[in-house]
């Protein structure tokens, strides 16, 4: 088998939006050839994609530029989203656009976040399916986004944490193909920003990670190759058997042990955890007399600096600097626990309009 042409999401079955797209005011330019290619301008000109520029991806916003914020992850996902598509000869443009948004909703300082709104609320908080909530009812005033099905659906598949990379066969292709670039970009990238910030040293390094390759590119390279090799030997995505594959997941958990789980013991992430109780308590207090807004949604937009601004306790905020001022209108309480957001996903009525 030479490719997995064969098996690639045909863009014309796609299933469709959620209204025609002459019944939105999108402008012309956003008229491609492809639905998903339409679905990446959509998500790449949205206010939330700019948002991300301030949203940690590991590291808090530094003044160092190399050091990736949440904003520069996602496009880099996309960009090794479609490379691997392309490698496979699947739907890249599916593939390109799931990757642009599969961070769209990320909460401020990055899992911390999720897992501190989670203590505060007392509900599950799964970015990837307030991604959905947050194209689908808030974005554009309320109107949406409009995007694909198949888009919104790859979406809410791109996350694993710390568990292995299974891929649930019965989906897409192209959805699995987003969840390994996404774990691919996040470990070569976080460990060059790890390295760049002086967390880590290079020589601490396992001598195992030496084997991917001499630097990001290679490494990257290495594993990319190593998908196309095993899925093509098995007809499908898949990334578990190779030697690479194997050193990958064994660095991954190294990062998760040595990196990820550590990290939130620093001092800085304290003081990130004391800002969010802090604008918790200001944004229920706000609720109270606004019923209809969801105080979870509210936090969840709002970026880190916006966080440190409205837990500052200061009397008067310039709220031309808060951004998420704007959006705040359009964050009515919806069910946002999986088997809400899914069902309603799953069960909606497309109408695909070419």
């Amino acid at each position: 088998m030479k490719s997995l042409k064969h098996l690639a999401f045909r863009s014309e079955d796609s299933f469709g939006r959620k209204y025609q797209e002459n019944q939105s005011d999108d402008p012309a330019f956003f008229k491609k050839n492809n639905p998903f290619g339409t679905d990446y301008h959509k998500i790449i000109n949205s206010k939330s994609f700019r948002r991300l520029a301030d949203k940690t991806q590991v590291f808090p916003i530094a003044s160092n530029p190399l050091v990736r914020n949440r904003l520069i992850h996602s496009i880099e996902v996309s960009s090794i989203s479609e490379i691997m598509a392309e490698m496979l000869e699947l739907n890249s443009s599916l593939s390109s656009a799931i990757g642009i948004g599969h961070d769209l909703g990320h909460f401020a300082f990055g899992h911390l976040g999720e897992r501190t709104i989670e203590k505060l609320s007392g509900q599950k908080f799964r970015h990837e399916l307030f991604d959905v909530i947050l194209a689908e009812k808030i974005e554009r005033s309320g109107l949406g986004l409009n995007l694909s099905w198949e888009t919104l659906k790859g979406i809410t598949k791109h996350s694993r944490g710390p568990n292995g990379l299974s891929i649930d066969e019965n989906l897409p292709l192209e959805f699995g193909v987003v969840m390994l670039a996404d774990k691919i970009t996040y470990l070569f990238s976080d460990i060059n920003d790890c390295l760049r910030t002086g967390f880590l040293v290079e020589k601490k390094l396992p001598e195992y990670y030496l084997k991917l390759g001499e630097n990001q590119r290679q490494r990257v390279a290495t594993c990319l190759k190593a998908i196309q090799r095993e899925s093509l030997e098995y007809g499908k995505i898949r990334f578990q058997e190779t030697p690479e594959a194997i050193l990958f997941e064994k660095m991954r958990k190294w990062m998760y042990e040595n990196v990820y789980f550590i990290l939130d013991d620093q001092t800085d992430r304290g003081k990130m955890e004391i800002a969010l109780q802090k604008t918790w308590a200001k944004v229920t207090e706000f609720c109270e007399k606004k019923p209809e807004l969801s105080p979870v949604f509210i936090t969840a937009i709002m970026t880190d600096s916006e966080v440190f601004q409205i837990a500052s306790g200061k009397k008067e905020i310039d709220k031309y600097n808060l951004g998420f001022s704007e959006i705040i209108p359009y964050c009515q309480k919806s069910p946002y626990q999986e088997e809400d957001v899914l069902i309603e996903l799953d069960t909606r009525k497309f109408i695909y309009q070419d």
